[in-house]
């Protein structure tokens, strides 16, 4: 662990990333047994080392977070075991609730970017949803592609 730490330590006060860190292999795996181009999901294959360098840094801002009481009841970005899949269920149980006539209560409102693969689920009638006349409004913004037009 000690040779890790040194290279780690290296990329830190050297301020620029190994090259092997800005590349990855994209594979797509199958979701079910006979498949059509519909049925597969990519993932991206990183370097080992940057992956063990970016969940320290990870550790480290959520801890931030928590020491400073800068996490929301609600947040799930920047938490220990959050998941975009809890903020479909806040989504689906707020919009349930409307749909039944339920009051919702501010705490139960969903603000969040899309990430692509929510976005992708948009397609499948999950976002975006306004129903005005029922108390609920869900904005959507997807920052997916925010910053491809960024001069450098």
């Amino acid at each position: 662990m000690g040779v890790m730490l040194e290279c780690l330590n290296g990329v830190i006060e050297a301020e620029e990333v190994p090259e092997s860190w800005t590349k990855s292999r994209t594979k797509m795996i199958k979701k079910i047994g006979k498949p059509t181009w519909r049925d597969f999901r990519s993932i991206a294959l990183t370097n080992v080392s940057y992956k063990i360098f970016m969940t320290h840094i990870r550790e480290q801002i959520e801890r931030h977070l928590r020491i400073n009481n800068l996490v929301r009841e609600n947040q799930i970005g920047f938490t220990e075991g959050g998941r975009i899949e809890f903020n479909h269920f806040m989504l689906q149980f707020a919009v349930e609730g409307v749909l039944k006539g339920k009051i919702v209560r501010e705490e139960h409102m969903l603000k969040y970017p899309l990430t692509k693969y929510a976005w992708e689920n948009r397609r499948r009638r999950l976002y975006p949803l306004t129903k005005v006349n029922r108390g609920l409004v869900v904005v959507a913004l997807d920052y997916s592609k925010a910053y491809d037009s960024v001069n450098r």
